[in-house]
């Protein structure tokens, strides 16, 4: 990881001497920076560049287009490794809030399955599972729909499902889906 912040830092430096300050090219020089001090699990020094990232990336290509969505997942999950949870659920709500872009005319916000896991998962964390339910099942329905119902990239998914479904109170439910994804695993 030493070398990859090294060149990543390197990459950054040109970029910010050649691209205006919010150029979307730049976003993605700030973002592998931020997520490198994430995985070194230096949460303090990837939240600026991770925050930057996605201003950059929202404010130039939109909250519909997929890397904009996956700028907005590594803030959040920097903010949640910080405890910063409530922040981190207002950027969810944010993007998830149907007229997200509408000063910008872009086109409506179509939430990858893994962002509404995201924001599930994130929910799980405030011990709001009945919140949670919503998503995971919008999420299920999408890796369904991708992949099929038997995939194994389900697996871990219906796992977190069922235990939002559980801590929800809904045993009979989440026993169901447990039993789907030991199914799929063999």
């Amino acid at each position: 990881l030493r070398l990859a912040e090294k060149l990543f830092k390197s990459g950054l430096s040109l970029r910010q001497r050649s691209l205006r300050p919010d150029h979307a090219a730049l976003s993605s020089s700030l973002e592998n920076l931020g997520r490198v001090y994430l995985a070194q699990g230096r949460a303090g020094m990837a939240e600026p560049l991770l925050r930057r990232s996605f201003e950059i990336s929202y404010g130039t290509l939109g909250m519909e287009r997929r890397e904009t969505q996956l700028r907005l997942e590594g803030l959040a999950q920097v903010l949640t490794a910080e405890g910063k949870l409530a922040e981190a659920r207002s950027l969810y709500l944010k993007a998830l809030n149907p007229d997200v872009d509408e000063k910008k005319g872009k086109g409506k916000f179509n939430p990858s399955a893994d962002f509404l896991a995201g924001f599930a998962g994130l929910l799980v964390k405030e011990g709001r599972y009945s919140e949670a339910v919503p998503y995971y099942s919008r999420a299920l329905k999408l890796q369904e729909a991708i992949n099929g119902p038997q995939h194994a990239s389900l697996a871990n998914l219906l796992d977190s499902y069922a235990y939002a479904l559980s801590k929800a109170n809904r045993g009979e439910e989440a026993k169901r889906l447990t039993s789907r994804a030991k199914s799929i695993r063999g």
